[in-house]
């Protein structure tokens, strides 16, 4: 019902049309806990399911695992922003990150192909370069 609402539908064509997106990484962990998991949109049972599901954190709402993938999350039903496939359709991508918590939903965002440009401060780039060659190594 809410995706039929007129002001609803005049923001998803804005967004449709956008050449430019500039957003951020959640992380399920974190001296700073993102909004989507720390606003009470989750319960613990959802949590308990991200983690069986290997879930790493978030592009626009839409859980990642730390390969990218997000088609097969059954929470990822409930998301609300754009898709990385959607995302990918944007010329322009911008992510910003910060605070070593983010490593992996950063990676996560990277190999999902949704970044094309990349603000992310020293600490965190090195732990993402730590979390991958961690992967290259198992």
């Amino acid at each position: 019902v809410m995706w039929r609402e007129r002001s609803v539908r005049r923001v998803l064509a804005m967004q449709h049309r956008a050449d430019v997106a500039v957003f951020g990484v959640g992380a399920l962990s974190g001296s700073v806990a993102s909004h989507v998991y720390a606003a009470g949109y989750l319960d613990e049972q959802d949590l308990d399911t991200l983690r069986a599901e290997q879930v790493v954190g978030d592009v626009c709402t839409v859980m990642l695992r730390a390969d990218g993938s997000f088609s097969d999350i059954a929470l990822n039903a409930r998301a609300t922003g754009p898709t990385p496939r959607d995302l990918a359709a944007v010329e322009r991508r911008v992510c910003v990150a910060s605070g070593t918590a983010k490593a992996a939903p950063l990676l996560a965002a990277l190999r999902a192909g949704v970044v094309t440009d990349l603000v992310v401060d020293e600490p965190t780039a090195l732990e993402v370069l730590r979390h991958s060659r961690a992967m290259i190594t198992r």
